[in-house]
């Protein structure tokens, strides 16, 4: 459980940075992912389908936390939310919004 808080950490550091360029839409989205699509299934499967029991809801954590440290960074190397930050710039600074 200890090593997967590392990639906890890539994940929030790749959701604040999201944020702090204004596409908090992918932070929500892969937190959603995370959660929803991967971990509770897991968990669910994990501990009801498998002989791991109630440990299967905590192998379920580092796992939803490798998916989604994954896909933060895959989105992060595409560059797609610097390209949607930088076209909204100029409206920003026409509000007065640094």
């Amino acid at each position: 459980m200890a090593p997967s808080f590392g990639l906890l950490g890539v994940q929030q550091v790749l959701n604040g940075l999201f944020n702090g360029a204004r596409f908090t839409q992918a932070s929500m989205l892969i937190s959603v992912f995370n959660m929803w699509i991967v971990r509770f299934p897991l968990g669910f499967i994990l501990s009801y389908q498998t002989d791991l029991g109630f440990e299967g809801i905590w192998w379920a954590f580092p796992i939803s936390n490798l998916f989604a440290a994954i896909v933060a960074f895959i989105y992060y190397k595409s560059g797609h939310w610097k390209v949607r930050t930088l076209r909204k710039r100029h409206l920003w600074l026409q509000q007065g919004i640094n």
